[in-house]
């Protein structure tokens, strides 16, 4: 449901028109945090879409750990399939990165679609090649979507509203009950 073996499908669709078109060695490299069952799938689609040295493997992160991973992003991306409500990219956004999402569920409630990142179609990995083309390609523009997205967050997701909240349905809860 993360659709990460979309990403790992774009990020070599980059790297082979690169080669195709003579053109410069994209300086692209993904770093994927996380374990699960999908591991070993996604370390053999790594090697058979010949990106071995552009992909780093983190595995399980800490969660006080992730804002320091963050940091050393430039941009987020996010090729689910399925999302609830998609808590990494408000994340990503509070650490004013741009994201790229699928359009899918909860997504675009927290990704503004270029405004604060690019949805693209689910599994379209096309549209993920060229989304992350049009990023890494502009400076200003990941600058631009990365402010944007900190300020969204700010203003639709502080955790003393939230907790605010929380703390007002708890008590009408237990006043009825």
């Amino acid at each position: 449901e993360k659709g990460l073996e979309y990403l790992l499908r774009a990020v070599g669709l980059i790297v082979r028109r690169a080669a195709a078109a003579w053109a410069a060695d994209p300086p692209i490299e993904v770093v994927l945090a996380g374990d699960g069952p999908w591991r070993e799938r996604l370390e053999a689609l790594t090697a058979e879409e010949r990106i071995n040295d552009r992909v780093r493997f983190l595995g399980e992160v800490a969660h006080d750990a992730v804002p320091g991973v963050l940091q050393s992003f430039d941009i987020f991306a996010m090729p689910s399939t399925w999302e609830g409500f998609g808590v990494a990219a408000v994340e990503a956004s509070a650490m004013e990165l741009p994201v790229i999402a699928s359009d899918v569920h909860g997504i675009p409630d927290v990704v503004v679609h270029n405004q604060t990142g690019i949805l693209v179609k689910p599994r379209d990995v096309d549209a993920l090649a060229a989304a992350i083309d049009r990023l890494a390609g502009d400076a200003e523009l990941r600058r631009r979507m990365g402010a944007a997205g900190r300020a969204f967050v700010e203003r639709h997701y502080r955790w003393q509203d939230n907790a605010a909240l929380m703390e007002r349905l708890y008590g009408e809860m237990t006043a009825s009950g």
